[in-house]
Formats: structure tokens, C-alpha cells, sequence
């Protein structure tokens, strides 16, 4: 087995995934959220088989029941074969099949942010500074690139959304290789040297608990609290810009409040 983090070329990932690593509860979310695009699967339905007849059910099943567009799907499976190409131009794997198989080796996490890196990161593998001329693709692509990942061995290799894991019991690796410590800590160091190079990345994954909490606050200040009648306007108007929220309005018959009060107290009762 070749461990990508013992060869001198891969030096500058090592150190990407060493340094200026986030706080444990940053990546917990991260991981959380990732989790999140892939539904569960029970123990059974996730264990390894060696018969090839239960693994094609595995197969068939979860791309009858992807949850994506084709058009998302098309694109997965692009960057799927992207990433193939990359491990066999630089010798890291011999095969696709010795990648895309629903027993991952333990080097799979590395491999896959050793792809993203390449693609997206200004240090190159061994260590070096990619020049300020080089095309360089955005965080959120690197975003969807681990999402292909993400979904290629949750779906259709059928691991589902459990984390990467040594079980206690066989020693193995098991689980979703991109839910793992080592693909969120390099996205979030990734992150972190994007916006110092100015670029502004957007996530889903970035709305902390924090950040919800100052929603919920926000939409139950006792100002707000008080549901008026509706009161159509125009966007010509002058708005005051700390009115972002607006009053809660009475909605056809039974009345309601602002979809994100709604949701921020679904989130903080459920």
C-alpha cells in the first residue's frame, strides 16, 4: 500500500493537513454537514460483501435513488473520472478500480484532497508556491469536487453517510472516505487561504450554531413578536437597512412568520 504522506512529492499536502488546523468543533460541522448529503444507512446495509450479485443490488438501488438532477449526476461522474485521471497520471493508483471500489484503502482521504489540492490550492503537492499566474479554481469548486466524492462512495459505492473510521473489531478502515477528519481539516485550511487571497468562498457549512443563534434572537426580539396585518410596499421605497428581518405579517387566513424564524425555531427545539 503506498501512503501518500511518506512520499517527499506530497510534502506540501502533509503540511497543509498539519498546520493551522481548525478547532475540533469547526471540523465536527464540517463533517456534520457533509453527513447531511447523504442519507443513512444501517450497519447491514453498509458492510462489506463479497458477493458480486448483493453488491449490484447496492449499486442499482442507490442510483435508482441518487437524491441529484441528472445534470448534477452527469457532472459527479465527471469529476469522478477527473479524479481517476489524476491518480493514475501520477501513479498513485494503477486502476480505477483500485480507487472506485467499496473497499477504499486508507490512503483514500489523501487521495482525494491531494486532487483537490492540485486543482484549486496555490501551494503545489511538494511543498512550492504555484506562480500568481496559474489558473487556480475556486473554493466552491473545491466544494463540489469533494462533493463528487462524497457522493460517489456514498451513493453509488452505497457506504452511506457514516465517518471514516478504523473499526475496533477488523482493524479496517470503514465508512465514507470524504466524511473524514483529514478531507474536512484540508477543506477548512483550504478556506482559510482562500479568503486571505481574497477570494470570498460561500458555504452552506459555514452557518454555524452561532450564527443561528443570533438568527433566533433576532426574530423573536419582543418588537417583532407581534404579527400585524400585511401591508404590500414598494421596493422603490426607502428601506431602513438594519430592518433586514422586517415584522412578522399575517399570511391568508391563518397567519405565519418569517420562514427563517420558523426554521431557526425548528433548529433550536428540535
Amino acid at each position: 500500500m503506498t501512503f501518500i504522506h511518506d512520499l517527499p512529492a506530497y510534502a506540501g499536502l502533509n503540511t497543509a493537513l498539519c498546520k493551522d488546523l481548525p478547532y475540533n468543533e469547526d471540523i465536527q460541522n464540517d463533517l456534520e454537514g457533509e453527513k447531511e448529503t447523504i442519507p443513512d444507512l444501517s450497519s447491514r446495509d453498509s458492510a462489506p460483501s463479497e458477493n458480486p450479485t448483493v453488491f449490484l443490488w447496492r449499486k442499482t438501488i442507490s442510483g435508482a435513488s441518487k437524491g441529484v438532477s441528472e445534470k448534477t449526476d452527469s457532472e459527479y461522474q465527471r469529476l469522478v473520472n477527473q479524479c481517476v485521471n489524476f491518480l493514475i497520471g501520477n501513479s498513485l493508483i494503477q486502476k480505477r478500480e483500485d480507487f472506485v471500489c467499496p473497499s477504499p484503502s486508507e490512503d483514500v482521504p489523501f487521495f482525494i484532497t491531494a486532487w483537490i489540492m492540485n486543482q484549486c490550492d496555490e501551494i503545489n503537492l511538494d511543498g512550492s508556491l504555484k506562480p500568481q499566474n496559474q489558473i487556480r479554481d475556486s473554493y466552491v469548486h473545491g466544494q463540489k469536487m469533494r462533493a463528487s466524492m462524497t457522493y460517489l462512495f456514498g451513493h453509488i459505492l452505497g457506504l452511506g453517510s457514516r465517518p471514516w473510521q478504523k473499526s475496533e473489531v477488523t482493524g479496517r478502515m470503514t465508512g465514507n472516505p470524504s466524511i473524514s477528519e483529514q478531507v474536512s481539516s484540508y477543506m477548512m485550511s483550504l478556506r482559510t487561504r482562500k479568503v486571505h487571497s481574497s477570494e470570498t468562498p460561500t458555504s452552506a457549512h459555514a452557518v454555524t450554531s452561532e450564527t443561528l443563534k443570533k438568527l433566533y434572537d433576532e426574530n423573536n426580539k419582543p418588537e417583532k413578536s407581534k404579527i400585524k396585518e400585511y401591508e404590500p410596499s414598494s421596493r422603490s421605497q426607502a428601506q431602513d437597512i438594519n430592518d433586514w428581518g422586517g415584522d412578522f405579517r399575517k399570511t391568508h387566513r391563518d397567519g405565519g412568520k418569517s420562514f427563517c424564524s420558523i426554521f431557526v425555531h425548528l433548529t433550536f427545539n428540535s
